[in-house]
């Protein structure tokens, strides 16, 4: 339909007729081709594609609150949240973030071992470590 048109010349009444549809599904459909290519008219999953009020600053604030010894509730840390930013949000939104944040940190501290598990894996090193850095090991 759009090489009709864009290649072959027809005019966009001509191939909207010829192929049934609508002057406007065709010019959606061109201005998808021309600004993404041919990947712009395979169909794409409709809805939200992430949480929108979870902003960068919401994120921060939660971190911290779960960063230090005392525990706190969803509910509270819900409230919070509301309270500072003024957004309102469900509690299982609140939960899949904590429970993301603890597997993140959870894989983040299998990722990178510390340095004294790092040395106690390696006796070579752990000899080079207790000679270079005597009061640390």
């Amino acid at each position: 339909m759009l090489r009709a048109h864009l290649v072959d010349a027809e005019s966009v009444s001509t191939v909207c007729k010829r192929f049934g549809v609508s002057r406007q599904t065709f010019y959606k459909l061109q201005e998808k081709f021309l600004d993404e290519g041919t990947t712009g008219l395979l169909p794409k999953q409709p809805g939200p594609k992430g949480a929108s009020k979870l902003t960068a600053d919401v994120l921060s604030f939660v971190k911290k609150r779960l960063e230090r010894h005392k525990p706190i509730s969803t509910s509270d840390l819900l409230a919070q949240v509301e309270k500072k930013f003024g957004l309102s949000f469900h509690k299982r939104t609140l939960e899949k973030l904590i429970t993301e944040l603890h597997a993140k940190k959870t894989r983040d501290h299998h990722l990178e071992p510390s340095l004294s598990q790092t040395v106690l894996q390696d006796p070579a090193r752990l000899r080079y470590e207790s000679l270079r850095l005597p009061g640390l090991l």
